[in-house]
Formats: structure tokens, C-alpha cells, sequence
């Protein structure tokens, strides 16, 4: 069996799955090339994978994404207060959220998703002034999207809000 059919094996094996349906549709529906697009894809290869150290390789891929990639993405970024980390961690920990809603609890998958918050904290400390908020972001999307009237009521592309919608009651 080559390589490429393995992988085309592992990935029907989830493709039953609301979160790899999810992901599916969002990576579908995205710019190529677009962090949003980049990260989906990042957190689909965490989630298929198999392997014991896959949050801390995650969690540096990520970082390295974001350093590499996303801020050299926009020349002007790098002048800002924030360095364009507040959109990039938005997004994330709104990737991150939406998966803990898809995977169901008793599923190991709960677990690798909380082992990989906990390796994105170890990383080294960096410091961003992010739009004058006392808490911690992840702390403040959270707040308001559990404000909000339905489970996942953002705007990001409506698609996605519609496959949300059959997963979650």
C-alpha cells in the first residue's frame, strides 16, 4: 500500500466525523493560501493524527505559522500594537471551540485538543497590547460567544454556520 493511499484510507475512516465534516466544509469554502484556510487544515492534521507527540509539535507549528507566514503575510502588521495576533488568536481559539463542540466528550480526541492548549501555553511568553481588554482573550471570545442566542452564532461564513447547526442541538 503506498503512502498516498494510507492517507486516503485514515482520512475515510473520520470522514463520518462532524468535526472532519466541519473541517471539510471550512477548508472548502476558504481561500487557499488564507491563514483561516491554513489553520483548519493545521488542526485536521492534529486531530487525524496518531502520533504521542502531536500537540507539542502542533502546538510549535502553529507558532511558527503565525511568526513565519501570517505576520510577514502583511508588511504593515508589523507595525501595529498588536502584530496582527489578536485576528490569529480569534480565529484559533474559535477553531478550538468549535471543535470541542463536534468531538463528542468521551471521545480521546477531547483530550489531545485540551493537551494541545496546554502545550500552546508553554511556548515562550510574548507581549501584545490586544484591543485594551482586562482578560485574557480566550477568556473574553468565549464570554461572547456563550452571550450569544444560539451555540455558534458568528459570521465567519454561513456555510459553516449551517453545518454547526445539524451537530449541534
Amino acid at each position: 500500500m503506498t503512502a498516498n493511499e494510507k492517507e486516503k484510507e485514515k482520512e475515510s475512516a473520520f470522514s463520518k466525523e462532524p468535526w472532519h465534516a466541519y473541517l471539510e466544509e471550512e477548508i472548502a469554502s476558504c481561500g487557499e493560501g488564507t491563514f483561516e484556510c491554513d489553520l483548519d487544515n493545521i488542526m485536521k492534521d492534529f486531530l487525524m493524527s496518531t502520533s504521542d507527540p502531536a500537540a507539542p509539535d502542533t502546538a510549535l507549528r502553529i507558532d511558527t505559522y503565525y511568526w513565519k507566514i501570517y505576520l510577514p503575510s502583511d508588511p504593515l502588521m508589523k507595525f501595529k500594537e498588536d502584530k496582527g495576533i489578536a485576528g490569529f488568536l480569534y480565529y484559533l481559539y474559535e477553531l478550538v471551540f468549535d471543535m470541542a463542540r463536534l468531538v463528542p466528550y468521551y471521545d480521546p480526541k477531547q483530550d489531545m485538543r485540551v493537551q494541545l492548549i496546554l502545550e500552546l501555553r508553554k511556548l515562550p511568553a510574548k507581549t501584545f497590547k490586544i484591543w485594551n481588554v482586562r482578560w485574557p482573550l480566550m477568556l473574553y471570545i468565549h464570554h461572547h460567544r456563550c452571550m450569544s442566542t444560539k451555540p455558534n452564532n458568528i459570521d465567519r461564513r454561513t456555510a459553516s454556520s449551517t453545518l454547526m447547526s445539524r451537530y449541534i442541538p
